[in-house]
């Protein structure tokens, strides 16, 4: 995936959500960092230090009060991210009809009803990963590793210069991963348009083929295209 500056654009029609979804997702990695760290303290104090219940009981507390924060931080993106998803797809849908009512019955009928149908539902339906996963982490992968540094140089200097040294190949192997992606899948769209669009028009004339004894043919065609 990669972006796309007129997808960016829907981004208008669900900013509340968005910014929710960026915020959940921000103070989930916050609890994370809560939870390595107390944890650490957990193992360390019992392996390395063979203290007792009594004295880790104060660790083990912060690390429950930080699972706790992290599933109701986690519910909270995954919810707000599937309704950033559904009101993008349900306005761009809107939009796609109007515009093809616009257009009117003439421009309609030049066009194979099965790509229409296809970009409509199963298109659409596509960028639902696009909005509700791809988006919020690309905007994550800026904020968390700067947290992350912020607590890691602290507690060890040369630690911290090496993530800040190995950050930067993040995004370098992310568009590398996205562009190949994003070809695959415009390839496997183009294929999925033109088998919809055949494999409805041949419904639509089914019963012209079953009167002049053109059905069978068809199955082999669908089949080679399938």
């Amino acid at each position: 995936m990669h972006f796309d500056r007129k997808l960016l654009k829907l981004l208008q029609w669900a900013k509340p959500a968005f910014a929710m979804t960026v915020v959940s997702g921000f103070f989930t990695a916050l609890c994370l960092i809560g939870q390595a760290k107390f944890l650490s303290k957990i193992i360390n104090g019992v392996f390395l230090d063979k203290q007792n219940l009594e004295r880790v009981l104060p660790f083990l507390a912060y690390f429950a009060f930080f699972s706790v924060l992290l599933a109701l931080f986690r519910w909270l993106g995954s919810a707000t991210a599937s309704d950033l998803a559904s009101s993008i797809k349900v306005r761009l849908r809107q939009r796609i009809s109007w515009h093809l009512a616009d257009l009117g019955p003439s421009y309609i009928k030049k066009q194979r009803s099965g790509e229409l149908i296809a970009t409509l539902i199963t298109g659409v339906d596509k960028l639902d990963a696009y909005f509700k996963l791809f988006l919020p982490q690309v905007f994550l992968s800026v904020l968390i590793p700067v947290v992350v540094l912020f607590f890691v140089f602290p507690a060890d200097v040369l630690s911290g210069f090496v993530f800040l040294l190995t950050a930067p190949l993040i995004p370098v192997f992310t568009v590398l991963i996205g562009s190949t992606a994003s070809r695959l899948n415009n390839k496997q769209w183009q294929t999925l348009s033109r088998m919809s669009a055949h494999f409805l028009d041949v419904l639509q004339g089914l019963t012209t083929l079953k009167l002049f004894g053109r059905s069978k043919e068809q199955i082999k065609t669908i089949s080679g295209i399938s």
